[in-house]
């Protein structure tokens, strides 16, 4: 039977085709389980018709059932379908009393520390919601780090769409992540800063940190001291764009993105390195479990990107298929 004859490709499919379609189409989820409920039912009902309804009409509502599907699901995890999302608080034109969390730091810009930050309170409201938070590099205050909170007064401002046109839509690629607005953080801005409760990309960021100031001792140029923090690290924010457009231009800019490619490097040469502990007894197990660990904390200093934890994943399974 041709592949196309199964169902679970047909209903996979339409799922796929219901999540694009939710980036175009908002519904209040209300009104989604009432067509959820009225597909259904339509469905059952062709279903133990005839057979000629059973075979065709059935089968298409079962696929639109299954597109309505895919864009509840996709609005369902919407981050304003949380009834507490900090924009249902937010009062027009004026500042906003914020309790705030970092959750992660980001690649800085040529100006600002950027960080992506968890709202817990808003106006002596809980909330929830994740915004983007700029720091200034020209203030005198040192540098924020993941799990700090915050507490201060400000207005949050509305990312800003391209100004040209068919340029990146940073706006739109932020509203898929779930960041909606941003703050800015300059000498003039009134903070308090307390010490929050660790957590693992915490602890990643903070062993990241350590790292890079080691590197930025060693006695090499800047250059190297970049490269280093690339490939890593992960941090890419001190490569010069003069360098970067080289490397775009040679169709080898996925280079300095960690990706597989850079796991699997990384496991070959665990691999060679830690070849005369296979020669010993149970020595493929130990070199199994060696290079597993050590994949892992490579993952962890990187920052626990997905890429990176999903080929360090499947790089621990070929480690131990292997030994």
């Amino acid at each position: 039977m041709h592949p196309c004859h199964y169902p679970i490709p047909k209903l996979t499919i339409a799922l796929i085709c219901g999540i694009f379609l939710s980036f175009y189409v908002s519904l209040e989820i209300d009104i989604l389980l009432i067509v959820l409920g009225v597909t259904f039912c339509f469905g059952l009902f062709f279903h133990f018709k005839t057979p000629i309804y059973k075979s065709i009409i059935s089968s298409y509502f079962l696929l639109l059932l299954f597109v309505v599907l895919g864009v509840f699901i996709s609005q369902l995890h919407h981050p304003k379908a949380q009834k507490n999302h900090y924009s249902y608080f937010l009062k027009k034109e004026k500042a906003s009393n914020l309790l705030l969390s970092i959750t992660k730091e980001m690649s800085p810009t040529k100006y600002n520390y950027r960080y992506i930050a968890k709202i817990l309170e808003i106006n002596q409201q809980k909330s929830s919601g994740i915004i983007l938070m700029e720091a200034s590099k020209d203030s005198t205050d040192p540098t924020h780090n993941v799990d700090d909170l915050l507490f201060l007064k400000t207005q949050l401002s509305p990312i800003s769409p391209p100004k040209n046109p068919h340029g990146f839509d940073y706006k739109k690629f932020l509203e898929r992540k779930g960041v909606f607005h941003k703050i800015s953080m300059h000498q003039n801005t009134n903070y308090i800063t307390r010490k929050g409760k660790k957590s693992i990309n915490g602890m990643a960021s903070f062993v990241r940190n350590f790292i890079a100031k080691k590197i930025d001792k060693l006695n090499v140029n800047s250059t190297a001291k970049a490269f280093l923090k690339a490939f890593y690290l992960g941090k890419r924010g001190e490569i010069t764009d003069e360098i970067k457009t080289d490397y775009k231009n040679s169709g080898v800019i996925h280079i300095l993105a960690l990706s597989g490619l850079h796991v699997g490097i990384l496991l070959k040469i665990l691999e060679f390195l830690l070849y005369p502990v296979a020669r010993t007894k149970q020595g493929k197990k130990i070199r199994g479990i060696l290079i597993i660990m050590i994949l892992w904390a490579f993952a962890f200093v990187t920052g626990l990107s997905p890429s990176i934890v999903r080929a360090v994943t499947m790089f621990s399974c070929f480690a131990l298929a292997a030994d």
